[in-house]
């Protein structure tokens, strides 16, 4: 356990961006001795004349000196110990970098998001609507409701998100629209880290525990969009900038033209190709209309299609699939069955198709496990 300073003190002379200095360095050096200090800026800047490190350095030269050497890199802070890495931005409170319990995961979602904890062993869940245009400030709220009823204030808040995420503190884009361009201070507010992921990373890491003995894990997800993450030789598959696993937005070729796996397989292209709403569309599943079974077969066939491409691309021991829509009737049946047509025997007969271990909480789960580790995509 590393007890950290009261407060970081914010340095007006130095680059817009800010930086951050510890305060009392000297009283805390021993215990972050055991821990890793980067402290990073855009370019090397300099104190102010009126701006000594107060209490640390007592001249105005040696405290030139001490923020040339600390500013030469980002304005960030990383703790690393033995188990642990946490991120730690604004914060002007005692905070002790320890392991954390008590988290909370959030799932946001397309259509609905659910909000987990767990205290004293029990489930704490909660289930509210969402939408394509459904405003910061209701999701903000919804969560900060479920928060408030807890018998604890959370140690952080992991958070799953539709679309781009960069590193683990900003939305680059999402088809929740106003979360586009939203940073983890807004629904953190300085009371508790807060950490963004790709909700199909999220997933990811919530499953990869159950094949510590498997070198590459798919996990595909088949909700209202489809997507994919791919685990494989102990690291993440993020890409350049961290946005791959975008299997929803590959295009298949049909007979109407070009068209997106989301929007021949995935919930929302799904609804979109029925002309209804969900309730409506589960009513017709509960009849088996004929028009309804055969639009979720050949929904199911194109995504068994995507389902052979990941086969040939990746070479999986496992894929894992979750997400609402892979629950349909028929959908996934056909779905195998395409895959089995389309893949090489060899590599479909070595590749475990299975269902997620918890489909309703992989997500969250997920968002909590990213929070209370620290773990680095």
């Amino acid at each position: 356990m590393v007890l950290l300073p009261e407060r970081f003190t914010l340095l007006q002379g130095l680059t817009p961006s800010a930086s951050l200095i510890i305060s009392n360095l000297s009283h805390y050096l021993h215990p972050l001795l055991n821990c890793l200090i980067i402290i990073n800026t855009q370019r090397p800047g300099e104190c102010q004349q009126d701006y000594p490190l107060e209490g640390l350095i007592p001249g105005k030269e040696e405290a030139r000196t001490y923020i040339r050497f600390f500013t030469y890199f980002y304005v960030l802070i990383t703790v690393r110990t033995r188990y642990n890495t946490y991120r730690i931005h604004h914060y002007d409170q005692f905070q002790e970098v320890s392991s954390m319990e008590r988290v909370v995961g959030v799932d946001i979602g397309c259509t609905k998001m659910y909000l987990y904890a767990q205290v004293d062993g029990q489930h704490v869940e909660k289930k509210v609507p969402t939408g394509l245009d459904c405003p910061r400030e209701r999701l903000k709220h919804d969560i900060d409701t479920f928060i408030d009823a807890l018998p604890f204030v959370p140690d952080g808040l992991g958070m799953a998100v539709p679309g781009l995420v960069e590193g683990d503190y900003r939305v680059k884009l999402s088809d929740i629209g106003s979360l586009s361009g939203i940073s983890t201070d807004y629904f953190g507010e300085g009371r508790f880290p807060v950490r963004f992921i790709n909700d199909v990373k999220s997933a990811t890491v919530a499953e990869t525990v159950h094949y510590r003995d498997k070198d590459t894990i798919a996990v595909i997800m088949a909700g209202s969009g489809i997507a994919i993450g791919v685990y494989s030789k102990e690291r993440m598959f993020t890409g350049a900038h961290g946005f791959a696993g975008e299997l929803g937005y590959c295009i298949t070729q049909t007979e109407h033209g070009p068209k997106t796996l989301d929007s021949l397989a995935g919930g929302i292209g799904i609804l979109t190709q029925a002309s209804c709403g969900i309730d409506e569309f589960l009513g017709r599943i509960t009849r088996e209309e004929p028009d309804t079974m055969e639009l979720l077969a050949q929904a199911g066939h194109h995504f068994g299609l995507a389902l052979t491409n990941v086969i040939h691309l990746f070479n999986p021991d496992v894929i894992v699939i979750g997400g609402s829509t892979a629950t349909y009737p028929g959908y996934m049946e056909h779905a195998l069955a395409t895959a089995q047509k389309h893949t090489i025997p060899e590599m479909f007969k070595n590749c475990l198709i299975a269902k997620a271990r918890d489909n309703k909480r992989i997500v969250a789960l997920g968002a909590m496990e990213y929070i209370r580790s620290g773990m680095q995509l």
